[in-house]
């Protein structure tokens, strides 16, 4: 017998997001829904990673629509739970996001509201884009890992790492992360290979990007669209503190291209191996671990909901 794909939303809201925040505002949330005749069903996460959990159990029970209430990290967790399955054809789920967390970094690249009213308003409407997905494979570790807005290995790891220290602070956490971590951070020498090239080099920091924004509104790629195929690519070999505070305007405003440190590329694989000692890998803020890697993008793997 057939499953039953349910037409209802499976939503799954995160109580830490926010700093806490979102948890007061749970019956009011079932409200509106309920007031604008959408159909869901409610699941609260109760510890690290459950939000993946759920989501694999979800699409078992033939729910194919998921809301995110969280930030970065719910959604790339429901994202993940898509993703490391086979029994679902991913290009046939919907995801909305609602957003509450501390970054909100993937929102921003659609211009997506914090206002509850207005989001239930574009998750009614149903509009959605087909995006593309990073997929990232770490040596030593079995099950790939999956991204849908900004990779970082090296600083950028590091940065993550060090992001509980501020997170309670709010959106310029990592930002005080970023300054934090830069005596902590040992440069090291890589060999990367794309585009049918490989070359070694040293690194401080390398971005690999989907969509616009990472790290609380920073912009560290030369973003150009989300669903071409190809990540944006930026490695930054070397750079002293001052560079970094004098480039802090530049990265938030996107005005990076003539920043001499940055260089920018555009792939749609890569592979990394470490000379020296392996760094930090992070994905959508979230800590992945240390090892050899390679990426590649998957093209219009998930539909999202957008205003």
């Amino acid at each position: 017998m057939e499953k039953t794909i349910h037409k209802k939303w499976f939503l799954i809201l995160n109580p830490t997001s926010g700093n806490f925040k979102v948890k007061n505002k749970i019956d009011h949330l079932k409200d509106q829904f309920k007031k604008n005749d959408i159909s869901i069903e409610f699941a609260i996460t109760k510890y690290k990673k459950h939000d993946f959990e759920l989501t694999q159990d979800a699409l078992k029970k033939g729910f194919r629509k998921f809301i995110c209430i969280g930030g970065d990290g719910t959604l790339h967790y429901v994202v993940n739970g898509i993703m490391q399955q086979n029994k679902v054809a991913t290009h046939t789920i919907k995801i909305a996001v609602m957003p509450v967390g501390t970054g909100n970094d993937w929102v921003k690249t659609y211009g997506i509201p914090k206002n509850i009213k207005k989001v239930i308003s574009i998750i009614k409407n149903e509009k959605t884009i087909e995006q593309d997905i990073g997929k990232i494979k770490i040596e030593g570790i079995q099950q790939p890992f999956y991204f849908n807005n900004i990779a970082g290995i090296g600083f950028d790891g590091l940065v993550v790492k060090n992001h509980h220290k501020f997170k309670k602070i709010g959106s310029i956490s990592y930002l005080l992360s970023t300054l934090f971590s830069y005596n902590k951070y040992k440069d090291n020498t890589i060999e990367i290979e794309f585009n049918k090239q490989k070359f070694t080099t040293s690194l401080f920091l390398l971005s690999v990007g989907i969509c616009k924004y990472s790290g609380g509104g920073m912009q560290l790629t030369n973003y150009n669209d989300h669903q071409n195929g190809y990540f944006d690519i930026t490695i930054i070999k070397e750079i002293d503190f001052n560079t970094i505070l004098k480039s802090i305007s530049k990265v938030f405003k996107g005005n990076i291209v003539n920043i001499k440190e940055f260089n920018f590329y555009k792939t749609n694989s890569l592979s990394i191996n470490y000379k020296g000692y392996k760094p930090y890998i992070q994905a959508d803020g979230e800590l992945l671990g240390k090892g050899n890697c390679t990426v590649n993008i998957i093209n219009n793997a998930l539909q999202f909901v957008i205003s």
